[in-house]
C-alpha cells in the first residue's frame, strides 16, 4: 500500500493560482493591447492621413498574414522546446513585448511620409513580435492551471486586462489638450508613450510573481530536428482530433466575422455615418461595459459551461452585426451607436475569455491520447488563425468596399458603394456567425469529460514521478 499512498500524495494537484498571481499574469496584456488595438483602425488612419488606398491596405494586411504562416509554428515549436529544457516560457514573453514596442513605434509614429513598403514592413514586424509574445503568454495558463476553473479564471483576468488596455487607448483622444476627440496620428503617438511607460513594470511583475508551471509529462519535439518536422507530426494528430477541428472551425468563422466588422467600423462611423468625433467616446463607454460584464461571463461559464456560454456570446455578436446595418447617416443618435457597440463588446469579451480555456481542455485531451505535450503548438495554431482572421477579415471587407468605389474622403457615396459596405460589415459576418454557432454546438468536450481526462493525466504524472 505504501507506493499507492505515495502516488496519491504526488498526484494531488499543485497549489491553485491565487488572486495576486492571476492579476500579475494578466498585467503585460494591458500595454500590449494598447499596441495591438489600433490595428483595427490603422487602415482608416493610413487612408485618411497618409493617402494609401483601401485596396493597397488590404493587400498589405494579407501579405503580413502570409508571413505569419511561417512564424507562428516556429514560435510554437521553440516555445515548447525551451519549456521542455528550462521549465519556463518567460523569456519569450519578455522578448516579444520589447519587439512589439519597437515595431509599434514605427507603425504608429512614422517619422515621415508613409510608403507602401514602409507600411508593409512594419505591419509584418508588429505581427511577428505579437506572435513571439502572444503564443507563450496565451499558453502559460495551460502550464500552471490545475483544472477547468483555474483555466477559466486566468483567461478571464486576461480578457479583463485586455479591456483595461483598450480603455486606456480610447481615453487618450478625449484628453483636453487635443483639438478634437477624433483618433489621429498624434493620439497614436501619445498612446505609444503610455505603452512605453507601462511595459517594463508590468513585465517585471509577471515574471517575478507568476510560476513557470507544473512539470512536463512528455514533450516529443526534442526528437525533431526542425519546427517543420514537429509540425508535420502534430498535424497528423490535429487532423484526427475531432474536438480541436470543431473548435477551430467555430473559432475561425466567428473571428473572421468579428474582424470584418472591426476592420470597417471606424470607416463606417467616420466616413459613412459622419460621426467620427464620437468614435473614441463610444468605444470607451462600451469598453467599460465590457470590463463590468467580464466577471458575469466567468460566473455564467461556471454555471452553464463554456460551450453554452460561447454560444450565447456569438448570438450577441450576430445581433450587433444586424443592428449595425440599421444605422443610417443623419438618423443615428449617439445612444443607438453606443448600444450596438455595447452589445458587440459584451459578446466579444466572452468569446476571448472562454475560447482559450476551452482550447486548454482540448490540449489535455490531446495529451491524454498521445502522452505528449504540445501546448504551444496548439496555441500557435489558434493565434495564427486569430491573426489571419483579423487581417483576412479586415482585408476582405476593405477590398469589397474599395472595389465598389467606396471613398473615405467623399462627401457623398454611391448606392453601389454603400451596399458593398453593408454586405461587408453586416451580412457576410452574420452568415459566418451562424455557421460558427453550429460548430460550437457540435463540440463534444464539456466540464465533466475534462475532469475525467485531467484525473487520468494527474495519475500518469504521479506514476512518472514515482518511477524517478
Amino acid at each position: 500500500m505504501q507506493p499507492f499512498d505515495r502516488m496519491n500524495r504526488i498526484s494531488k494537484p499543485q497549489n491553485p493560482i491565487n488572486l495576486f498571481q492571476s492579476l500579475s499574469y494578466a498585467l503585460p496584456i494591458i500595454p500590449m493591447t494598447m499596441l495591438i488595438v489600433p490595428i483595427a483602425i490603422i487602415q482608416g488612419i493610413y487612408a485618411k492621413y497618409y493617402g494609401l488606398a483601401l485596396t493597397t491596405l488590404a493587400t498589405i494586411m494579407m501579405i503580413s498574414r502570409l508571413f505569419d504562416a511561417f512564424t507562428d509554428p516556429i514560435i510554437g515549436y521553440y516555445s515548447d522546446r525551451y519549456r521542455a529544457k528550462h521549465g519556463t516560457r518567460k523569456p519569450y514573453v519578455v522578448v516579444g513585448s520589447l519587439l512589439m514596442l519597437v515595431s509599434g513605434y514605427y507603425l504608429y509614429a512614422p517619422p515621415g511620409n508613409v510608403t507602401v513598403i514602409y507600411a508593409g514592413f512594419w505591419f509584418c514586424a508588429l505581427f511577428t513580435s505579437y506572435t513571439v509574445f502572444e503564443i507563450p503568454h496565451q499558453t502559460w495558463p495551460a502550464d500552471i492551471a490545475n483544472d477547468s476553473v483555474d483555466k477559466t479564471r486566468l483567461f478571464s483576468y486576461r480578457i479583463f486586462a485586455n479591456y483595461c488596455g483598450v480603455t486606456l487607448f480610447y481615453c487618450i483622444p478625449l484628453l483636453p489638450f487635443f483639438d478634437s476627440n477624433e483618433i489621429t496620428p498624434q493620439t497614436l503617438k501619445v498612446s505609444f508613450i503610455v505603452v512605453a511607460i507601462l511595459t517594463l513594470p508590468c513585465l517585471f511583475q509577471a515574471i517575478r510573481i507568476v510560476p513557470s508551471g507544473k512539470p512536463c509529462l512528455a514533450i516529443d519535439n526534442l526528437g525533431h530536428s526542425s519546427p517543420w518536422g514537429l509540425l508535420r507530426s502534430a498535424s497528423k494528430e490535429i487532423v484526427t482530433n475531432k474536438p480541436f477541428l470543431l473548435f477551430m472551425l467555430a473559432f475561425v468563422c466567428s473571428s473572421f466575422a468579428i474582424w470584418m466588422w472591426y476592420g470597417l467600423i471606424f470607416i463606417y462611423v467616420d466616413a459613412y455615418l459622419d460621426m467620427g468625433d464620437q468614435f473614441a467616446e463610444m468605444f470607451l463607454i462600451a469598453v467599460f461595459a465590457g470590463i463590468l460584464v467580464t466577471p458575469l461571463w466567468y460566473k455564467l461559464a461556471l454555471k452553464l459551461g463554456k460551450k453554452n456560454t460561447w454560444m450565447v456570446a456569438i448570438t450577441l455578436v450576430i445581433a450587433s452585426f444586424i443592428c449595425t446595418g440599421i444605422l443610417e447617416p443623419g438618423r443615428t443618435s449617439f445612444a443607438q451607436l453606443l448600444g450596438v457597440k455595447i452589445i458587440q463588446t459584451c459578446g466579444f469579451v466572452c468569446m476571448y475569455a472562454v475560447t482559450p480555456a476551452m482550447l486548454s481542455e482540448i490540449i489535455d485531451y490531446s495529451q491524454w491520447r498521445s502522452s505528449t505535450e504540445k501546448n504551444a503548438i496548439y496555441f500557435s495554431v489558434k493565434v495564427f488563425s486569430e491573426k489571419t482572421s483579423m487581417a483576412a477579415g479586415a482585408a476582405l471587407g476593405l477590398a469589397i468596399a474599395g472595389w465598389h468605389g467606396f471613398d473615405v474622403g467623399a462627401i457623398e457615396h454611391t448606392k453601389e458603394s454603400i451596399v458593398a459596405l453593408k454586405v461587408s460589415i453586416v451580412w457576410i459576418p452574420t452568415l459566418l456567425g451562424i455557421i460558427s454557432l453550429i460548430f460550437v454546438g457540435l463540440s463534444p468536450i464539456d466540464e465533466r469529460r475534462h475532469r475525467i481526462i485531467r484525473r487520468q493525466l494527474d495519475i500518469r504524472l504521479a506514476r512518472a514521478q514515482v518511477k524517478t
